[in-house]
């Protein structure tokens, strides 16, 4: 049995962003297969932009290499085109390829290292004297009648625009953990219609359009972490990851604080115990909860991630025995009442700033809150 391989480098070829975070723009590697009644397949390999911008180029070097496990193939054909610049969700096809190929299973690689790697495996089969090309659906043309779908297709994968906001979402989580894109997985993607354009994800004194926004929920994995994204057109969200369930569809993203002792010695030259050094951290909270109550009680709960505290964040709350009573906006003062049973509160100075502006922190996030008076005032004393 022979083994056969046709492999093709363009150096310089394909253009990317420079940028990282959630803000990332990028590209995706596109592949189209087609089979035409006589029974010829067609490789269009594409790079489609993936970011909210026209990219600013530089160079990268990029593969196309197509195998199968035994067989002989014959003549292969490639053809370039003229390589042009790319523009916001305009693609530009770099190799296509057109010819028989035997019955069998096949393997088409198309990438680059930084932007990543498309691998696509499909079959040549024949049923009832016809010709068959098998693969996922997001691979094949919808307009060609001699393909046909992998059973069990998450329904996704046919959807263009799905296929792109996935892609993007996966490359800005990359970007933001620092990893290569085919470690995160992508779990499922939901088209939704969303009732204005917050996209479910609103923030306090913010105003949003009330229209209803078509949009998709993506939702990826890296190790034991998950995360959701929510986009629509050339908006991308990334909601926090705490608490550690799926969202709801409607949720408010508040802040909870915790204390970084590094921010504290790098403003400072030491441990200082500064309030400068109480720092922000993303929750969310379903939508019909009351958004200043959830950010003290994420403060007093005291739940972190396991990353933020590798990021140097602490917190000493939850504090034995300290409830939230209630809490009182009037004028732009915020009161909160507490009970502190056992006095959990009290201790040196350094410890009762540092809880104190936790609170704070949590409270003044609002623009409606000018004022914060804890109550009652015998708490946070050294």
């Amino acid at each position: 049995m022979r083994r056969w391989m046709l492999a093709l480098l363009l150096v310089g070829a394909v253009l990317w962003p420079a940028g990282g975070g959630d803000a990332l723009e990028g590209v995706r590697m596109e592949v189209q297969l087609s089979m035409n009644p006589s029974g010829e397949v067609e490789v269009i390999t594409s790079v489609i932009p993936i970011g909210r911008t026209p990219l600013q180029g530089r160079t990268a070097e990029v593969r196309w290499a197509l195998e199968q496990a035994d067989g002989d193939v014959g003549l292969m054909q490639v053809q370039l085109p003229t390589l042009l610049p790319l523009a916001s969700q305009e693609a530009a096809t770099y190799v296509t390829w057109r010819g028989a190929l035997p019955l069998g299973l096949y393997a088409l690689s198309w990438g680059a290292s930084c932007e990543g790697t498309e691998h696509v495996t499909f079959r040549i089969l024949e049923e009832d004297d016809v010709v068959l090309l098998e693969a996922e659906a997001r691979y094949l043309d919808p307009e060609s009648e001699h393909v046909r779908p992998l059973p069990d297709e998450p329904a996704w994968t046919g959807d263009p625009e799905a296929r792109r906001l996935a892609a993007w979402a996966r490359a800005a989580l990359a970007g933001s953990l620092e990893i290569a894109r085919e470690e995160i997985e992508i779990l499922e993607v939901i088209a939704r219609e969303f009732p204005d354009a917050s996209l479910g994800v609103r923030e306090p004194g913010m105003l949003y359009a009330q229209v209803i926004t078509p949009g998709y929920v993506i939702r990826l994995q890296w190790g034991d972490r998950q995360f959701e994204y929510r986009a629509a057109g050339d908006r991308l969200l990334r909601l926090p990851e705490l608490p550690a369930h799926w969202p709801p569809a409607d949720l408010w993203v508040v802040q909870t604080f915790a204390y970084n002792a590094d921010i504290d010695v790098a403003l400072h030259g030491e441990i200082a115990c500064s309030p400068e050094a109480v720092l922000a951290l993303p929750r969310w909270v379903d939508g019909d909860k009351d958004p200043i109550e959830a950010a003290l009680r994420f403060v007093l709960g005291g739940e972190l991630g396991l990353w933020e505290i590798d990021a140097g964040y602490s917190t000493e709350y939850p504090l034995p025995g300290l409830e939230l009573l209630d809490f009182e906006l009037e004028s732009g003062v915020l009161t909160v009442r507490l009970d502190d049973p056992q006095h959990a509160t009290s201790g040196g100075t350094c410890r009762v700033t540092v809880l104190r502006a936790q609170l704070e922190e949590a409270a003044l996030q609002f623009s409606e809150v000018g004022e914060v008076v804890l109550q009652p005032e015998e708490l946070f004393q050294p």
